[in-house]
This record gives C-alpha cells, sequence and structure tokens, in this order.
C-alpha cells in the first residue's frame, strides 16, 4: 500500500494533463471553426450583396437603354415627332415595370403654332396606364415650391441622368426618374427636348424585396446625393439621407465609406446595425 500513492498520484496527474490538453485542442478547434464559419458567411453575405447589386443595375441599365434608344431615333428622325404617342403606347405595352414614359419638347418645337408639348403615359393605381397629352404647366420655367421642373431642365443643362427623388404634379406621385435630352434634325447640338422614363419607389421597393440576401440581411438604396430612395424602414424614404442619419447617429466610419461609395468605390464595413442594433457587415 505505501508504494501505491505515488503511482495514483502521478495517474492523476498525468490525467489533468491529458484534460487539459484536450481542452486546449477543443478550445483551438472552436475557434478554427468559428474563423472558418465567420469567413464563409462573408463570403456569403458579399456574394449575395455583389447579386444584388447586379441585379438593380441590370433593370436600371433596361430602363435607361429605352429612354436612349427613344432619344437617340428622335434625334436622328428614325422617329417621327407626330408618331410619339405609338412609339411610348408600344415601349409601355412591352414592359409593364415601366412607371411611366414620356417626350417634353422645347418651345415650338413640336408644332410651330403650339409653344409647349408632351406626351405622357404613366401607370394609375389600377396598374393600367393613364395619358396626359399636351403641357397642363409650363415645365421650362425654374423649379418653385409648388411645382418640379428640374425634372426637364437638369437633363437639357447637364445631359443624360437620374433625377433625385420627386413628387410628380402629372402622376400625383413620388417618382424617380431617368432624363435623356434629344436633338434637332436641323441642329444636332441644339437641344430639341427630353424623353423621361419613370420607377416609382414602390416598384424600386418591390425589386428589392425581390432580391436574394439571407436570412439576416436586408438592401437599401440611395440616389447620388444619398438620399434613401428604398429602405426597410419607409418613413426615411424620399425624406432622409444616409450621410445625414451617419452624423446624426455618430457613425463616423459608415459616413465615410458612403462617401466613397457615391464616388464608385466599392467598400466593406463592420458596424453596429442602426436597424437592429447587432454587430453586422455593410457592403456598399
Amino acid at each position: 500500500m505505501k508504494h501505491t500513492y505515488p503511482l495514483i498520484r502521478t495517474l492523476a496527474i498525468f490525467g489533468l494533463i491529458i484534460s487539459g490538453a484536450l481542452t486546449l485542442f477543443l478550445v483551438s478547434r472552436y475557434l478554427d471553426d468559428r474563423a472558418r464559419l465567420e469567413n464563409e458567411a462573408f463570403a456569403d453575405a458579399r456574394a449575395q450583396a455583389a447579386s444584388a447589386a447586379e441585379q438593380i443595375n441590370a433593370r436600371f441599365g433596361e430602363v435607361m437603354a429605352i429612354a436612349q434608344q427613344i432619344a437617340d431615333d428622335l434625334s436622328g428622325g428614325a422617329q417621327p415627332y407626330v408618331d410619339i404617342q405609338e412609339r411610348l403606347a408600344r415601349e409601355t405595352e412591352a414592359r409593364p415595370d415601366i412607371d411611366g414614359l414620356a417626350v417634353t419638347f422645347e418651345p415650338f418645337v413640336y408644332d410651330a403654332d403650339l409653344r409647349l408639348y408632351q406626351h405622357y403615359r404613366y401607370k394609375i393605381e389600377s396598374g393600367a396606364f393613364d395619358v396626359l397629352d399636351g403641357a397642363t404647366y409650363d415645365y421650362t420655367a425654374p423649379p418653385s415650391e409648388t411645382v418640379a421642373t428640374g425634372w426637364y431642365r437638369s437633363p437639357l443643362e447637364r445631359g443624360a441622368m437620374w433625377n433625385e427623388p420627386f413628387f410628380a404634379t402629372g402622376a400625383q406621385k413620388v417618382l424617380i426618374e431617368y432624363g435623356v435630352p434629344f436633338y434637332r434634325l436641323e441642329a444636332p447640338d441644339t437641344p430639341a427636348g427630353v424623353v423621361t422614363i419613370d420607377y416609382s419607389l414602390n416598384d424600386l421597393r418591390a425589386l428589392m424585396l425581390a432580391l436574394e440576401l439571407g436570412a439576416t440581411g436586408y438592401g437599401y438604396v440611395v440616389s447620388t446625393s444619398g438620399t434613401y430612395l428604398a429602405h426597410p424602414v419607409p418613413d426615411v424614404v424620399a425624406r432622409a439621407s444616409i450621410l445625414d442619419r451617419a452624423a446624426a447617429n455618430g457613425e463616423a466610419e459608415l459616413a465615410a465609406a458612403a462617401q466613397r461609395a457615391l464616388t464608385g468605390e466599392t467598400t466593406t464595413i463592420e458596424t453596429a446595425d442602426s436597424l437592429t442594433g447587432e454587430t453586422s457587415w455593410q457592403f456598399l
């Protein structure tokens, strides 16, 4: 019995060493697995974000191409002015996702005896299209608090562009709109008017909801000034800017990343999400 105690003690100590080594191994394995899973989750989230961005780009690229083709046909003479009503009807019937399509002319261009003329097909609440034929206000006038005219004047002054969200007087709803100038046959450098194509904020929200962003992901879209065009919180849409909200919430990193994204840079940050409060990745 006298000689068994050291043996038992030694076995006990050895067992503790084995147990400690196993614990270290398991902890190490857990940390390795967690890092691997986090890397995989990050890669999956980034891929989902990239795919969503590609889908949005494709949809808006198609919308831009329609407006550009009509403008090119008007500028080159392939599309006669007098047949523009039929052209817009065909385009909107072929693409029900278009919320509105218009051709708006400079003074006396459509008709030498008519100062202003516009043909505008726009979607009403039922989903059908209504028509506004002829100008209901002077869209060439400077913008005011009651009438928005930047949608017409800005593309003439700056070229093809997406306008900031605005309340459309004719359609009576908030729209985001792409405008392309077209030019006179006899004076190719002189604008003859603007082709505009509309995407409603409701359509953009539906597009975002249809995207595959994973069980814990959500998307938002901002304009070139940072104004929210789509967001899970409806109250910020067309009313708030990502830059202003980031500044108000003390999110300097998000504000800086958003500024870079608005210049065309792709960037990723990890922050506390202002919507959920959880740590999140943001891909901009």
